[in-house]
């Protein structure tokens, strides 16, 4: 998969958290920029058919990435709960904090 379609995953979902954020944040969004919202949607629905279309046809590409490094999709989780004796809670928090951590505190673990 190229570069350009993972980061037009990340720009939807940032574009969808900026939005989200001004409706919350500012009083009457909606109803003053529900014009730009209706253009913005159509814009989004017309540029993403195309990559919406291919997935629906190829989801093992889709959520490929996910599978090979991730650790839910894996089997990673699991084995390392029975090589450790930590429950998946123990071992998500310490995920979350290593990865947390590497900013500031500690450093990075194996390629990453």
């Amino acid at each position: 998969m190229h570069l350009h379609v993972r980061r037009t995953r990340l720009v939807l979902i940032l574009a969808g958290i900026i939005i989200l954020f001004l409706v919350i944040r500012q009083r009457g969004y909606l109803t003053s920029h529900w014009k730009h919202l209706v253009f913005f949607s159509i814009g989004t629905l017309i540029s993403i058919a195309p990559l919406a279309a291919f997935f629906a046809r190829h989801p093992d590409i889709f959520i490929g990435r996910f599978g090979q490094e991730g650790i839910l999709f894996n089997g990673w989780l699991v084995q390392q709960a029975s090589l450790t004796g930590k429950s998946v809670l123990e071992i998500l928090f310490d995920q979350f904090t290593d990865t947390i951590l590497v900013f500031v505190a500690a450093p990075p673990r194996k390629f990453f």
